[in-house]
């Protein structure tokens, strides 16, 4: 319960309270409490979002990466030309992607169960950086995806792809096989066997397959899948540093 007193607190100490939140759901929760904390919070909608986004976005560079790419492929729609309105347009735009790549890892974790896995030590649960693997590599095929299924833009993807190392287009290859093979297709407004999709992970096996290199599989990891998990690393570096 909010008492009284702090809903008639200065907007700029609102403002802060916003600002410190563990993440955006809890900034989210806080806005729908009052019609009061509603309001600061589209008023002061980018103060808030650059404070918060500081301490929650661990893959921001790839997040603003695939943003871009989308909001270039809607150009042609008519957008709001206020700055203050296309910031905020923004924002959403990486507050929906960051919650699809949040529920893409869940449903990654739900398949992989590694827990029950050995060689995994005393935190056998996923961790903090494999999640931040998994979600940085999620942004990465969301966006060649895109860019993929967009013709003029196909090539700029294919050329990307064609300049990873093995162990980066590795690590774009696994997550596209878990999207085309081994999810359940529920991630959050997401699915995987459209069109856009398909395009990307179809483009990532192709250029994957034309290596001619062949990945270790490993028997004590779910699925054969490693790229992600910190006990596996040692086993990525197997792969050659250049083609």
């Amino acid at each position: 319960m909010i008492v009284p007193s702090f809903l008639t607190s200065p907007p700029e100490i609102i403002c802060r309270v916003f600002e410190c939140a563990d993440d955006f759901d809890t900034v989210y929760a806080l806005s729908r409490t009052a019609h009061v904390f509603n309001n600061i919070w589209h008023k002061h909608i980018t103060t808030i979002f650059d404070a918060v986004t500081l301490h929650t976005f661990t893959n921001l560079a790839e997040a603003e990466q695939l943003a871009t790419v989308q909001e270039e492929i809607e150009s042609s729609k008519q957008f709001d030309k206020n700055q203050n309105n296309s910031k905020i347009t923004r924002i959403k735009r990486l507050l929906f992607n960051a919650r699809c790549a949040l529920s893409a890892c869940e449903s990654w974790i739900n398949v992989c169960k590694i827990e029950f896995y050995p060689r995994r030590g005393d935190e056998p649960h996923m961790r903090p950086s494999e999640r931040q693997r998994f979600e940085r590599t999620f942004y990465n095929v969301w966006r060649l995806s895109i860019m993929a299924h967009t013709p003029r833009l196909l090539p700029e993807a294919s050329q990307y792809l064609k300049e990873r190392n093995p162990r980066e287009l590795y690590t774009l290859h696994e997550m596209s096989m878990w999207m085309t093979y081994y999810n359940e297709n529920d991630s959050w407004k997401l699915d995987f066997q459209d069109e856009t999709w398909r395009a990307g992970c179809g483009l990532i096996s192709e250029i994957w397959q034309k290596t001619g290199l062949v990945s270790t599989y490993l028997d004590y990891t779910p699925l054969t899948f490693y790229a992600f998990f910190d006990h596996t690393q040692w086993d990525l570096e197997k792969l050659a540093d250049h083609w």
